[in-house]
């Protein structure tokens, strides 16, 4: 028995309908299989800390009247501090207060500041009445003791010796006028250029009070009362010229 053959019959039009075809198949394929490498990596729990900076200021006074030398220690961190309350003050007596600073932990510009918020009568003996024609009783604001007292402020290094020159000196009337409008502290005393305090190893401040012998009657029963303070603010992205306290602090009752 004879099999038939199948018939082929292709045209060159059938035959490139076909690729056309096979083309597009081959196309959508491709769309359908699209891939990309890939990798993912992770970082977690990431913290971002402010740093700090706290300065504390150590005070060691001392004060030698009549008697034994009277001394006190400190240190202030935050809440203000006594740190000193002197009684029975005689012409001869002199005494000193030395600051020291840790800066914890940046480098800090430092200012020191301060005013006289007191500088009384307190009424007047008769000694006094014949040299003193202020009177006044209680006589706020008209006393003579930040007059007579002498004060000068230095740095000094670890063994006491003073660093350069003195940075105020004068009356204590006149040391607490140029406190109240801040002066710039020096980390690095005797150079041209102002430094920062640095964490530790910094000079100290002695601030040293004198009441000359030939002062007279005119201070009896007179007292002063003043504040001293000291402001950081971190070196980094400073230039140091922002003086907190370009405005004086009030020494109203120290006419």
């Amino acid at each position: 028995m004879t099999q038939d053959k199948p018939e082929f019959n292709l045209s060159r039009r059938t035959v490139l309908a076909g690729l056309g075809t096979i083309g597009v198949a081959s196309a959508g394929a491709g769309l359908g299989t699209t891939a990309f490498f890939n990798d993912t990596e992770s970082f977690k729990n990431n913290v971002i800390t402010a740093g700090k900076l706290d300065l504390k200021v150590s005070y060691d006074a001392s004060y030698q009247g009549a008697g034994d030398l009277q001394t006190a220690t400190g240190t202030a961190d935050g809440d203000p501090v006594v740190g000193v309350n002197l009684t029975d003050v005689k012409p001869g007596d002199w005494g000193h207060v030395k600051f020291c600073f840790a800066v914890d932990n940046n480098p800090a510009y430092l200012w020191m500041h301060g005013a006289l918020t007191a500088n009384d009568e307190n009424g007047q003996t008769e000694p006094e009445r014949l040299v003193d024609t202020t009177g006044g009783d209680p006589g706020h604001g008209m006393g003579e003791l930040a007059d007579a007292i002498l004060a000068e402020v230095t740095y000094v290094d670890d063994t006491d010796s003073q660093i350069g020159s003195s940075v105020l000196s004068g009356s204590l009337r006149d040391v607490m006028n140029a406190l109240s409008t801040g002066v710039a502290l020096d980390g690095v005393p005797g150079t041209d250029a102002r430094s920062c305090f640095q964490p530790d190893n910094n000079p100290c401040l002695l601030v040293k009070l004198n009441v000359p012998k030939e002062v007279g009657n005119e201070i009896q029963t007179d007292s002063v009362a003043l504040n001293v303070g000291f402001y950081a603010e971190q070196c980094r992205h400073n230039d140091g010229t922002n003086n907190p306290f370009a405005t004086p602090v009030n020494n109203s009752t120290t006419s």
